[in-house]
């Protein structure tokens, strides 16, 4: 019984670095600090390019938000908005959604609509933290 945990545990192990190998080589790492008008909304976006994918891993976590449905999405430097992902909020005030498809090219800020009443409820300026890591 214990050799069997072990091969379980060992293939876990083994798959997890895998992941995590595969996903440590970026190109880009972008991260925006979120900031809104309406007190104690505060979050966080990241939108990574990886290197091995070809795609994009894009996240959001905001806290403070008042019940509702949110769409998370970048201003592309055009200025148009490419959504990323929704996510809904109830009791807590906190919310956050994932996405690994989006298509993305030349992007500079983060925002957070309120699709209840489309409006911007939240938004930040992307920075570039490292370029071209490799593990």
């Amino acid at each position: 019984m214990i050799k069997s945990i072990c091969r379980i545990t060992a293939a876990a192990v083994m798959t997890l670095s895998m992941t995590s190998v595969m996903y440590a080589k970026h190109e880009s790492n972008n991260f925006a600090t979120l900031s809104s008008s309406i007190p104690r909304v505060s979050g966080q976006a990241v939108v990574n390019y990886v290197k091995g994918t070809e795609g994009w891993v894009s996240q959001v976590r905001v806290l403070g938000l008042p019940d509702g449905i949110y769409l998370f999405a970048v201003r592309l430097n055009a200025g148009v908005l490419q959504p990323i992902c929704n996510f809904e909020v109830e009791g807590a005030g906190s919310g956050g959604c994932s996405d690994q498809d989006a298509v993305l090219s030349g992007f500079n800020q983060a925002v957070i609509i309120d699709l209840d009443g489309n409006v911007v409820v939240a938004s930040g300026t992307f920075e570039r933290r490292g370029t071209n890591r490799e593990k």
